[in-house]
């Protein structure tokens, strides 16, 4: 196994989960080739899709990690498995209440070769870069299409790369802004560290990559750790 420049699958390594607790996913390439095993990849990182009509991965989260590439090699068979949730990145006292997130793969490559198999499972894939689908993508016996995304800053929801004046950024923001996870407000786009809450934290960092925006600078509710 090599973690510098990727990581090869073969028959004594078959499942890989939460990556991001060990290594950083973002320089990895992950390769499974033919094997007597039936590989499994455990995805770890929220899925955004629901509340996500502009197609972005901020490339500044601390918590939506993608893979380098993923290739699955032909006459091998790879199935998306979501068994272990992933921590929040941070989490104190009641802060961490809420519904779990459901999670997707990420990944800036793409490649199923021909006569391979990749099996969603009913979780979503998401690529940055280019896609290779000469081989089956399959969610259950349906063909699947993953999803390509623009990569941008925090805080350009909708992909106009225009946050500074763009009404339609800002007050997403604004009516996500102090609310937990579970509840009717909570939107898991806005929630920039991923940690169940959008609070101050998410705020500052709206206000760092877009300071002409005009977000509010007071928590709307009462809410634990919330300004």
């Amino acid at each position: 196994m090599e973690t510098q420049k990727g990581l090869v699958v073969t028959s004594e390594v078959f499942t890989i989960s939460d990556p991001p607790l060990a290594f950083d996913s973002e320089g990895v390439s992950v390769v499974f080739t033919p094997t007597t095993y039936a590989p499994i990849l455990e995805v770890f990182a929220p899925d955004c899709a629901g509340s996500n009509p502009g197609n972005v991965l901020f490339t500044d989260s601390p918590c939506v990690r993608r893979w380098q590439a993923l290739t699955v090699d032909s006459g091998q068979t790879v199935t998306l498995e979501n068994n272990y949730a992933s921590p929040p990145i941070t989490c104190t006292g009641t802060s961490c209440a809420g519904a779990e997130v459901p999670e997707a793969l990420y990944v800036s490559k793409l490649d199923v070769a021909s006569g391979s198999v990749l099996q969603v499972s009913g979780l979503n894939v998401y690529y940055t870069g280019k896609l290779g689908t000469e081989g089956t993508i399959l969610d259950g016996s349906s063909p699947y299409t993953p999803t390509k995304l623009t990569p941008t800053l925090y805080g350009n929801f909708n992909e106009t790369i225009m946050v500074g004046t763009d009404g339609a950024d800002v007050a997403r923001f604004n009516d996500a802004y102090c609310s937990l996870s579970g509840g009717t407000d909570y939107d898991p786009l806005v929630d920039w560290n991923c940690d169940t809450k959008i609070d101050a934290e998410d705020r500052d960092q709206f206000i760092l990559n877009w300071p002409a925006a005009g977000i509010v600078d007071e928590c709307p509710c009462i809410l634990n750790n919330c300004p």
